[in-house]
């Protein structure tokens, strides 16, 4: 893979990530992450996951309050 293949997949995952909706349902699931992680000494596993903008979306189905 060349240096500018590698350039443009990374720039396609920074637009992925910028298109991510910063409303309540992200700031809950960043606060819950923190909270679990960090107050109380918890692990994060992360497995399996598609495109920034699905990880969103599918946090209230995986279980996290939103």
């Amino acid at each position: 893979m060349t240096s500018h293949r590698i350039k443009e997949l990374i720039e396609q995952e920074v637009r992925a990530i910028q298109n991510i909706p910063v409303d309540g349902a992200i700031i809950e699931v960043v606060e819950l992450i923190y909270e679990q992680v960090h107050q109380k000494g918890g692990k994060v596993v992360v497995s399996g996951m598609g495109k920034a903008g699905q990880i969103n979306a599918r946090s209230g189905r995986a279980g996290i309050p939103g």
